[in-house]
């Protein structure tokens, strides 16, 4: 049974779709981190979700590649707008939006990696499971 499994750069269309929604937002919020708040939370809805869908994904190389260039556009796009709707750097050293802007990758990465695993032991205990019924 194959499951179609959305492509990471739609995946990653609809996290900064609803992070420019989420953005018109931050006007009506008086906080000046509002937007980096936003910005966050999107990388995190992107995190999961690919990290999820990986497992079904056909050839996981590929998807897992896609997967990095778009995380790597969504961050860099999430960061332009936060900056440009707060007006506040990610450099700002009164801020932590730096340190948890690393947090979210290393944790791409390693949900990723935990992903890749997963599917690993599936397929082997797959084909261990076929070997001994025709076997």
């Amino acid at each position: 049974m194959e499951i179609s499994v959305p492509h990471p750069y739609k995946q990653a269309l609809v996290a900064f779709g609803a992070t420019l929604f989420f953005m018109i937002g931050s006007f009506f919020v008086p906080s000046g981190t509002f937007a980096w708040l936003v910005s966050g939370a999107m990388l995190l809805f992107y995190i999961v979700l690919n990290a999820a869908i990986a497992i079904f994904s056909v050839n996981f190389f590929k998807y897992f590649q896609q997967s990095l260039v778009a995380f790597g556009a969504l961050v860099v796009g999430t960061a332009l707008l936060a900056t440009a709707t707060s007006g506040l750097s990610i450099k700002d050293p009164s801020h932590s939006y730096r340190t948890i802007y690393i947090v979210l990758i290393f944790g791409f990465l390693t949900l990723l990696a935990l992903s890749f695993l997963i599917r690993s032991v599936v397929d082997f205990l797959n084909s261990k499971d076929k070997k001994e019924r025709n076997g």
